[in-house]
């Protein structure tokens, strides 16, 4: 008997735009069947107010791609879902990811409300575990749910978005010998993280850093500092050797920022655009671009559920 086609749909939603990845999975492998971006009309988007344009919005993605009542891999920025990271053995892990429940209601970046946290833990050897948390407004929450459910969709899991974007990097195999800078500048500054093994273990929001320069320049002040951090605090592989690093954000300025960070003391600069070649997935693109970072971290929110060997989501829902 040959095996069943199914396909998995994935869902970024940002400040400006909500992307999608359609993803078809037979027997062991996967291939992306198609994938875009819908341009979001408020850029201080608040989805609990804007629930019934949120549901358009996903409505018309759902028309356009033919898909119904699919599980879907919802990924939020980093404005909407916050997600912190615990390393060492188990105790210490507990420790630290309590704390973390602890000080939610401090994350005023999510805003007034309650809020809501998802985890996830795995054990990286014989004695240490690496944890996150995700923590996002149960507001949020609702009117996602109500939008997806009204659109068509069922809701799977709800996660990070630069933690996708890390999933994808592990698939990929960029930072399976080395740590990797991941680099998300978009609307509302820049999102700066490092990766491991598809797993993140730094993000830092540089929201006044605008700019292709402004960038660049955030992350040559700090350098130094973020191989320190790989080395003495996650204690990853390959030390602090930070040297490689992949660009999330529209072609026209993956260009220009691999450009100005090729000056600095990098082995090498990847963007989106390298995945589907050398560099990553040139089998399972099949030619096709990923054409944005919020593509990206939706595909990498799929990944989840199709490659066992990558981290679980961290679900708050």
């Amino acid at each position: 008997m040959q095996p069943s086609n199914k396909c998995r749909f994935g869902l970024y939603i940002g400040l400006d735009s909500i992307s999608y990845a359609k993803v078809e999975r037979k027997g062991p492998d996967w291939s992306l069947v198609s994938s875009g971006s819908v341009p979001w009309s408020e850029n201080s988007f608040s989805p609990e107010s804007r629930e019934d344009e949120l549901r358009a919005v996903l409505q018309q993605i759902v028309k356009a791609e033919n898909v119904h009542q699919e599980s879907t891999q919802v990924t939020l920025h980093s404005r909407f879902c916050v997600t912190r990271i615990a390393t060492g053995e188990k105790r210490q892990v507990d420790e630290q990811l309590a704390e973390i429940v602890d000080n939610g209601e401090h994350y005023l970046q999510l805003g007034l409300g309650d809020k809501l946290f998802g985890h996830a833990i795995v054990s990286t050897d014989a004695v240490r575990q690496y944890g996150q948390v995700a923590i996002i407004k149960r507001g949020l929450i609702e009117a996602i749910e109500n939008a997806v459910g009204g659109a068509g969709l069922g809701i799977e899991a709800v996660d990070g978005a630069l933690n996708s974007a890390c999933r994808l990097a592990g698939v990929c195999q960029l930072d399976a010998d080395a740590p990797l800078l991941l680099v998300w500048l978009g609307v509302g500054g820049s999102e700066i993280g490092i990766s491991h093994h598809g797993r993140m273990q730094l993000n830092y929001h540089a929201g006044t850093s605008q700019t292709v320069h402004q960038t660049a320049e955030i992350i040559r002040k700090h350098l130094k500092r973020l191989r320190r951090f790989c080395e003495r605090y996650r204690q990853v592989d390959g030390g602090n050797e930070l040297n490689r690093v992949l660009i999330l954000t529209a072609p026209e300025q993956a260009a220009d920022l691999k450009g100005e960070l090729a000056q600095l003391d990098f082995e090498q600069v990847f963007t989106l655009q390298d995945l589907g070649g050398e560099a990553g997935l040139r089998k399972q693109l099949s030619g096709r671009a990923i054409s944005s970072a919020g593509v990206g971290s939706a595909l990498g929110g799929v990944l989840a559920h199709l490659d066992p060997g990558t981290f679980p989501p961290t679900d708050v829902f």
